[in-house]
């Protein structure tokens, strides 16, 4: 059986080496960052891959069976403001969340930023995990 993925805010194709080693066939990859794209671009190829906002392509997403996401950790970042939710990239993760409902996949792997567990004593964690439970 061949599983297909996809990958979310890849950066410069974390997800994507991982799914290549174990066989997956990564049909869709998206990055809004110009110079992560043509990285991601330089090491995958320019096949599927989309350089654009993920709220403006969000109905060209093929069906999949593993979704992977890095979402964007600046917000929840040591290194960064730490506004979290609050701050634009930090929603982002409602767009991985219509994501899920919209094409059920039959799993999804979500990037584990450092600060999200603790930031706000756990509010935005609680945000997160209260959605996907949703998603049963």
């Amino acid at each position: 059986m061949n599983l297909k993925s996809i990958e979310l805010f890849s950066g410069i194709g974390g997800f994507r080496i991982g799914c290549d080693e174990l066989g997956l066939e990564t049909v869709w990859s998206n990055e809004i960052d110009k110079l992560a794209s043509e990285v991601y671009v330089q090491n995958f190829g320019s096949k599927n891959h989309v350089n654009d906002d993920i709220k403006k392509v969000l109905e060209d997403i093929p069906d999949h069976d593993l979704l992977t996401a890095g979402f964007p950790c600046q917000p929840f970042s040591s290194a960064g403001k730490k506004l979290g939710i609050n701050d634009t990239r930090g929603t982002l993760f409602e767009s991985i969340n219509q994501i899920l409902k919209r094409k059920q996949p039959k799993f999804f792997v979500l990037e584990n930023v450092k600060r999200l567990l603790s930031m706000e004593n756990g509010r935005h964690f609680a945000v997160i995990l209260k959605t996907l439970s949703k998603l049963n």
